[in-house]
């Protein structure tokens, strides 16, 4: 599994990113996107009209970068966009209730999903193979085989 979003093709098509100062995308500026290329590990760089000196690219710092989902290059098969995952219900092989998605968060090892149980509280579950038995996004379910522990429960 892949979260997609920092690879330059996932922007491509897009003709246009916006400059936010929060997630909601309150008062965000609209930037017609002028290239995309690979940047650092988990990263792309984009060429933004209005953001042509490292000045306002400076100014920029901080911000959230948003794109329109229907721009957005189409996953492959086991590739998620993160927004795709969010409040997705998740369960155990065994159909048990393990709570809801609530984000992901960047590791150096592997992303992790932050899943919040019925009591609200939060527990990390590293996006790998070997948990993961099932991704349907289209159903906003997960199904996991997590280690005894994971989700509190004893051993």
């Amino acid at each position: 599994m892949r979260l997609a979003g920092a690879a330059p093709e996932s922007f491509e098509s897009a003709p246009s990113l916006w400059l936010a100062r929060d997630e909601s995308g309150a008062g965000a500026v609209a930037h017609a996107l002028r290239g995309v290329s690979v940047g650092r590990a988990d990263e792309c760089r984009v060429r933004l009209d209005g953001v042509c000196d490292r000045g306002a690219a400076e100014s920029a710092r901080g911000r959230f970068l948003l794109a329109r989902i229907d721009d957005l290059a189409r996953a492959d098969d086991d590739e998620y966009y993160v927004y795709e995952l969010v409040g997705c219900a998740v369960e155990d092989r065994t159909g048990r209730a393990l709570g809801a998605v609530r984000g992901v968060c960047g590791h150096a090892a592997a992303d992790l999903l932050i899943v919040a149980d019925a009591a609200g509280r939060e527990h990390l579950v590293p996006l790998a193979r070997a948990l993961l038995c099932e991704v349907d996004v289209a159903a906003r379910r997960i199904v996991l085989d997590p280690p005894a522990g994971l989700f509190g429960e004893r051993a």
